[in-house]
């Protein structure tokens, strides 16, 4: 690509730092931005918390086993990543609350299962396992 991804990068990495920044400052009530702009919080739905349980078995399944070769841990991480991706939607709601979107709860479940798959020494078909999923 001859560096065409860095230079989009270096045009677009100053906006999204700054956005996230602003964002932090707000969730932190940092004194600069207290009274201008108010706290929201993440919502969390049923559907969103069964992605993970749902990719877990199925990851067990394709491993045909019920030990579970990964750290359990690795649920609330893609939880979190999907959480923290869907900050970058803070001011497109009025709502107190920001929903997480569909492309973070799928990038948050392709974490959670690349990370199973490398874990587990690579024993079941990545590819596979996305396509089902998704």
């Amino acid at each position: 690509m001859l560096g065409t991804l860095q230079r989009k990068m270096a045009e677009v990495a100053p906006k999204l730092r700054d956005h996230l920044t602003l964002v932090y400052a707000i969730e932190t009530k940092h004194r600069l931005v207290s009274g201008s702009f108010h706290e929201k919080k993440i919502l969390l739905t049923n559907e969103v918390l069964d992605l993970p349980d749902k990719a877990s078995s199925l990851v067990l399944e394709h491993l045909g086993t019920e030990k579970v070769p990964f750290s359990m841990r690795l649920e609330e991480r893609a939880i979190r990543l999907a959480s923290a991706m869907s900050l970058m939607n803070y001011f497109r709601t009025r709502s107190d609350v920001i929903p997480i979107d569909s492309t973070a709860s799928r990038m948050a479940i392709q974490f959670f299962v690349e990370e199973a798959w490398i874990r587990s020494r690579e024993r079941f078909s990545l590819h596979d396992m996305l396509r089902k999923l998704f």
